[in-house]
């Protein structure tokens, strides 16, 4: 048994049914070249499930809400009720697939089941097949599901003809929770609780002591002007997929002529597409768009298959402004007033004090939301 951490128990409680919380992980392959196949596939899956415990476990949530949930192994598990089949209308062009892919994307994984599908897509042009993995966000981010994919397509796996003699132990009963709730709660949440405010005190303090000339006058502004455009309306449970190709070589030629980084560039070809896009429907606002980007919390050389270690950095999107040489040097200003507050109030900050708010408010935070 796994309690999860706030960060991770977060993506958990903004789960609604018109915005599932998980992530698609697209491969392509060549049978000829790879040699996969679904019952190849299938089979791998098999032998590397003792490698990723997550893959075998479920949430189970704590009683009376006394604490964050936590992952047990699924005495029900069974790998064929994970791993699917689907083969692509005629052409089986990449139009067909993106819209497969969104179809995948839309509806929420199975709460009753560990919070995972992959989708095995036949009938790409040549033979190649799609593997499709849908995960919820709450068991891993780009980091861990990086080191996570590493292990699943590893053709040689250690110890991979070991037979897998895996029992699960028996679900806890809601005493148990309770009882592994609040010791949880006095032998770690409360010894470390005084530790963090004296954290956060430092942080706030260094915040407000900081010039505001660090901070991009155009961040200060916008964040409390944004237009409102097509974006900002209610979703549905619908998903639309579609996919380009961008070569990593010309970007990074871009980078060295234009100067940023590697962030900054795709973040400025990002808004010159919004911008694109709004003005053929005559809805250019004259103010950046606001987006929520995902930061890595962790330490280089570090690596993880399970949960969440990120911070989230506030940034804009100049789409108003018309000249691209202009629009790439905002982008680079805003980027780094932004990852200059990320800086001062530290990328760590957020996840720990997520860690501490109870989940009963997360669910009345999100009913309310959702009734609107």
């Amino acid at each position: 048994m796994q309690r999860l951490h706030g960060r991770d128990a977060n993506f958990l409680f903004q789960d609604t049914p018109v915005n599932g919380l998980h992530s698609l992980k697209i491969q392509i392959v060549d049978p000829a070249v790879d040699e996969i196949s679904y019952e190849a596939i299938k089979a791998h899956f098999s032998r590397f499930l003792r490698r990723v415990p997550m893959l075998r476990q479920r949430i189970l949530y704590v009683p009376f809400g006394l604490h964050h949930p936590v992952l047990v192994n699924d005495p029900h598990f069974d790998l064929d009720m994970h791993i699917n089949r689907i083969a692509l209308p005629a052409p089986g062009t990449r139009r067909e697939l993106d819209e497969i892919i969104g179809q995948i994307a839309s509806g929420n994984l199975d709460p009753g089941r560990p919070l995972w599908d992959v989708w095995v897509v036949e009938g790409l042009p040549h033979g190649q097949i799609a593997i499709v993995q849908k995960i919820h966000h709450v068991l891993a981010d780009g980091m861990a599901s990086l080191a996570y994919l590493t292990k699943a397509y590893t053709r040689d796996l250690p110890g991979a003809d070991v037979e897998d003699h895996w029992q699960p132990e028996p679900i806890p009963s809601s005493a148990r929770l309770v009882f592994d709730a609040l010791v949880d709660h006095a032998t770690k949440d409360f010894f470390n609780l005084p530790g963090l405010g004296k954290l956060l005190w430092r942080r706030s303090r260094k915040l407000v002591r900081a010039s505001n000339k660090r901070l991009a006058p155009e961040v200060k502004s916008a964040l409390g002007n944004l237009p409102r455009t097509r974006f900002n309306y209610a979703l549905s449970a619908k998903r639309n997929f579609a996919s380009a190709t961008l070569d990593l070589g010309e970007t990074e030629h871009l980078v060295a002529e234009f100067g940023g980084s590697l962030t900054d560039m795709i973040l400025t070809l990002i808004t010159t597409s919004l911008r694109s896009y709004l003005t053929n429907y005559g809805e250019l606002p004259d103010r950046p768009l606001a987006v929520s980007m995902p930061v890595a919390v962790d330490e280089k050389g570090t690596t993880r298959d399970f949960g969440n270690n990120s911070a989230n950095m506030m940034t804009l999107l100049p789409v108003q402004i018309s000249d691209p040489i202009e629009r790439h040097r905002i982008v680079q200003e805003i980027n780094a007033s932004a990852q200059t507050k990320i800086d001062l109030t530290g990328n760590d900050t957020r996840g720990r004090v997520l860690h501490y708010v109870p989940p009963a408010v997360w669910r009345n935070l999100n009913d309310a939301h959702y009734r609107k």
